[in-house]
């Protein structure tokens, strides 16, 4: 007997079109070291921008206290400022200023205040005339007039 071999049935041509072959090894890894290259390239980036945040913010507060610095000295310069002016300002360093400038002080008389008058008028004439005046002083009180 004689085995002849069988041929296997071809598959139609239609169905090979519809197929891709699974890219290559090399490809595939390729992509993966330039997937590796820009993970490694954004994580540097990124560490590199959080140290120049650092730096920023060091900088910022060591101008912080040098500016709290200038800020007290000033405040306590303000302070001695408004003492010494006060001080200049007083009526005793005027007085003493006006005197070295060759300004001479003035007697001055004070003029004594009666003391308190009294609840009735002194006089019958005073009464008499306060009765009579004080109608046109009150009129004129009330217009505005002096």
């Amino acid at each position: 007997m004689s085995v002849v071999p069988a041929s296997l049935p071809r598959p139609a041509t239609r169905a090979r079109a519809h197929l891709k072959v699974a890219p290559e090894v090399a490809r595939r890894r390729r992509y993966t070291r330039l997937a590796m290259v820009g993970a490694a390239l954004v994580t540097v980036a990124s560490l590199f921008l959080m140290v120049a945040f650092q730096v920023f913010a060091a900088q910022s507060a060591f101008r912080l206290d040098q500016l709290a610095k200038v800020r007290a000295n000033e405040e306590l310069r303000n302070e001695r400022l408004r003492e010494q002016v006060a001080s200049l300002s007083s009526p005793g360093s005027v007085i003493a200023r006006a005197q070295q400038d060759g300004l001479v002080p003035v007697p001055v008389n004070y003029v004594q205040a009666p003391p308190a008058a009294p609840d009735k008028p002194v006089s019958d004439a005073a009464g008499k005339v306060l009765n009579q005046t004080w109608s046109t002083t009150k009129k004129h009180l009330d217009d505005g007039n002096p």
